[in-house]
């Protein structure tokens, strides 16, 4: 089943339109899972998860709402859906506030860098074994 990956699954989220949803896939079925896609959704980039895991990018809109589909290997798959969990029990509702607050004001001063740095903060405190780098209009994809 996919999940919610993104800040609007972890409350986190700004006002936008889009969702980040993740799946597991089979590393030996990228192949037929991208020719599933191709028709549905456009790639976007190969990301690194880890020193030796890599996560698909694809990106499409439904109903008005862009969606990015990350497809990780089964097991950052489960090693994600961990890290969810624990952000949901663990994180305080005031620490969200903040956090949120925080990623508000520098995307309101036009800060895209930090702001994409900022935003994955929560992600690197409750999984710092995966590669957590920014992405933004300003900064290449990795």
């Amino acid at each position: 089943m996919p999940r919610d990956v993104g800040s609007f699954g972890i409350q986190l989220n700004l006002e936008t339109r889009d969702l980040d949803l993740g799946i597991g896939s089979p590393v030996d079925g990228r192949q037929k899972l991208m020719a599933a896609l191709s028709s549905h959704a456009a790639f976007k980039d190969e990301r690194r998860t880890r020193f030796n895991t890599s996560r698909l990018v694809s990106a499409f809109t439904l109903n008005g709402v862009e969606i990015d589909l990350s497809a990780l290997t089964e097991e950052d798959f489960t090693v994600a859906c961990r890290m969810l969990d624990e952000i949901d029990t663990q994180m305080s509702r005031d620490e969200r506030i903040a956090h949120t607050w925080v990623k508000h004001l520098l995307r309101s001063a036009g800060r895209t860098d930090d702001y994409a740095t900022w935003k994955l903060v929560t992600y690197a405190r409750f999984c710092p074994e995966f590669n957590w780098v920014p992405t933004s209009e300003t900064s290449p994809a990795v």
